[in-house]
């Protein structure tokens, strides 16, 4: 039996999710991933900025942020590349977002790039 999607790394599948930036014709592509809720919550702002707690992100995913999440603003960093391992940035970084994060206020401000 065959599924549509196969297991990549730790929580990543390959699946592809299109947003379309500035019109039909421009596509970009992203990684489903546990991240992904927060990657489509992001996409349906239409705001400048959203603000959100650690806790309504937990919300929004579904399961607890990692407890380097709450501990390094480093895993809030906006760098995406796969081999830093920040998989987690590619769901606000495709979404045209930047995150900056108060580990003491535990929230995080996502501003449209």
């Amino acid at each position: 039996m065959a599924t549509a999607n196969k297991r990549v790394q730790r929580g990543v599948y390959r699946s592809t999710m299109v947003r379309h930036i500035g019109g039909p014709s421009q596509t970009m592509t992203a990684r489903k991933s546990i991240y992904t809720p927060l990657h489509q919550r992001l996409l349906t702002e239409a705001a400048h900025s959203v603000r959100l707690t650690f806790v309504e992100i937990e919300e929004i995913l579904g399961r607890k942020l990692p407890a380097s999440a709450h501990k390094f603003t480093a895993w809030w960093s906006n760098e995406s590349s796969m081999k830093a391992g920040h998989t987690q940035a590619r769901a606000w970084m495709v979404a045209g977002f930047r995150a900056h994060a108060s580990i003491k206020d535990r929230v995080v401000e996502f501003r449209r790039v």
